[in-house]
């Protein structure tokens, strides 16, 4: 008689719990650790009681977060750095996934994650990938054509009938102009 007062008008939830029941689960707030399944149903009961259902973010939030990787990614277009793009989007990549865990932790609100952390990086970070690997493929082609010339040249004149066009075909330059330092080292003397 005493159990049932205690009891009453209470929600009691009865689980066996161990590992050997296969009964023990990976949650966001305890991968490390598992949980007990009744201790997630007494989770799940205590949300239902209290009114604290998880809600999803309005439709356009998504697609505002898109939109505004666009809108990076035509800017980042404009910075000459690649790598300077491509650790902003990773730091945006970032920011995102912390406000994700915020808005889920404090105000049980779910983002989607997978969508806007594509945009991120393909939009923005692959290109700058692409820019950053197309540059250094670039300076070493130049490199291994300009290089012979460079080291294989003994005096000036063999060097300026090499180079000069060697320049203007490689670096796309309408005129190229070759510039030496005089004796004194006061001034350059064109020399080509």
């Amino acid at each position: 008689d005493g159990w049932a007062e205690t009891f009453r008008d209470k929600i009691v939830l009865i689980g066996a719990t161990a590992e050997s029941l296969h009964d023990t689960y990976a949650t966001p707030f305890s991968s490390a650790s598992l949980t007990p399944g009744v201790e997630i149903v007494a989770a799940t009961v205590a949300m239902v009681l209290n009114d604290r259902f998880m809600q999803s973010a309005p439709p356009w939030f998504a697609t505002a977060v898109i939109l505004s990787c666009l809108l990076l990614a035509l800017l980042s277009v404009r910075i000459i750095n690649a790598r300077k793009t491509l650790w902003s989007s990773l730091a945006l990549a970032s920011v995102y996934v912390a406000l994700w865990y915020g808005l889920f932790v404090a105000w049980q609100t779910q983002i989607p994650l997978v969508t806007p952390m594509l945009a991120i990086l393909l939009i923005i970070g692959l290109p700058a990938i692409d820019n950053l690997l197309s540059r250094q493929a670039r300076f070493r082609r130049i490199h291994a054509r300009l290089n012979p010339l460079l080291s294989t040249a003994r005096e000036l004149d063999s060097l300026t009938g090499k180079l000069i066009p060697a320049l203007g075909e490689n670096f796309h330059f309408s005129n190229v102009e070759l510039l030496v330092r005089s004796p004194k080292g006061d001034q350059f003397i064109p020399t080509a």
